[in-house]
Order: structure tokens, then C-alpha cells, then sequence
């Protein structure tokens, strides 16, 4: 699945995938560093931070152009890809997306 990460949104190329192993293809054409994570939905949030425990999966910090993949395994439900970078899920850094 293509993500791409810009200066706090999310973008991906499917809304809905099937349960299983899911290997996300992450860019940041961003202009800042950002990161993928996936939590179930909603996201756990408090103070502006997401709650890390939460995550079912997080892929590496990617530096203005850099890409990187995550993988996830994935049952069936509604979940958030979230930017795990502090205060950027708060400033609107997620997509909603489901596992059939």
C-alpha cells in the first residue's frame, strides 16, 4: 500500500485492505521529518500525544524525502494511519482507512 506523508496529512492509495500481512511503501514529501504508525481507531491521544502503547505497528522517523516501508499484520477493523511525531496527529497528520 503507497502512503505518502506530507507537512501534516496522510495520503494512501487505498482506503481498505484485507486482513493480514499489509506492507506499507511510505514516502515523506514533506518539508520536516515524519513517521508512520498504525493504531486502532480512534487514536488514543492525551495533552496532544498519541498513546505509543497503543500502536499496532511504527516504522522509522523519515527524514524531507526519505522513504522506508512497515509492515503490520491485521485483522479485520477500522484504524488510523497516524504521523507519530509529536503534535502532528493533533495538527491533523492521520488517515482513517479499514481492514475487510
Amino acid at each position: 500500500m503507497k502512503t505518502t506523508l506530507g507537512d501534516m496529512w496522510v495520503k494512501a492509495d487505498q482506503t481498505s485492505v484485507k486482513a493480514g500481512h499489509v506492507t506499507f511503501a511510505v514516502t515523506n514529501s514533506g518539508a520536516t521529518t515524519h513517521g508512520l504508525a498504525i493504531t486502532p481507531a480512534p487514536a488514543k491521544a492525551s495533552g496532544g500525544l498519541l498513546d505509543e502503547s497503543a500502536y499496532l505497528a511504527k516504522g522509522e522517523n523519515l527524514a524531507a524525502g526519505a522513504s522506508g516501508e512497515l509492515m503490520a499484520d491485521l485483522k479485520p477493523g477500522r484504524y488510523e494511519l497516524v504521523c507519530f511525531v509529536p503534535g502532528h496527529y493533533m495538527a491533523g497528520q492521520k488517515l482513517a482507512f479499514e481492514v475487510e
